[in-house]
């Protein structure tokens, strides 16, 4: 049996360029490069700091949460509360910042300056540093600092923490 081919038409050569394209787009995203990883979600963890004023410096462990949104935005709190600080998230690092009001407290007013969270995720981990800049309470200064690690939608590690980082630090302020 023969098969016999008509003359091509223009149908048949918009199909087969069609036919072509098709074929040659598969498997291609075409979004113009590589994509980002989202690293949106909740990240619980620890946080080591050591908060020191003129003469004395005291060592305060406890638990810390970062919630990255899907506007790239990075905010840190003790766990279950509302955030204390926020920063923006660029690429994979971040520096999210506590404004030293957030301290304020009956008998400890006025407080200034900042304490800031800055870290870098990598997978589902993220991993960091504490630090202070201008950060005085009732005209005393303070520096902070200290390090920070958290995954992913973890749950709380057991014993150990001590409390909330956040709720610590206020509470130990409060005791100069």
């Amino acid at each position: 049996m023969r098969l016999r081919f008509g003359k091509a038409t223009p149908h048949y050569h918009f199909g087969l360029i069609v036919a072509l394209l098709t074929l040659a787009s598969c498997g291609h995203s075409g979004g113009g490069g590589p994509t980002q990883p989202s690293f949106v979600g909740t990240y619980l963890g620890t946080a080591s700091l050591a908060l020191s004023a003129p003469g004395r410096s005291v060592p305060i462990n406890g638990a810390i949460q970062f919630v990255v949104s899907s506007n790239k935005m990075v905010s840190v709190s003790d766990p279950g509360q509302p955030p204390a600080g926020t920063g923006p998230l660029n690429g994979n690092s971040f520096s999210a910042v506590v404004p030293g009001a957030f301290f304020n407290s009956p008998g400890l007013t006025s407080c200034g300056g900042s304490v800031t969270f800055s870290g870098s995720i990598s997978g589902t981990s993220m991993s960091g540093t504490v630090s202070s800049a201008g950060f005085t309470c009732n005209g005393v200064p303070f520096t902070v600092t200290g390090t920070f690690t958290a995954t992913l939608r973890a749950e709380l590690p057991t014993g150990g923490t001590g409390g909330n980082a956040l709720q610590r630090l206020k509470d130990a302020l409060g005791s100069r």
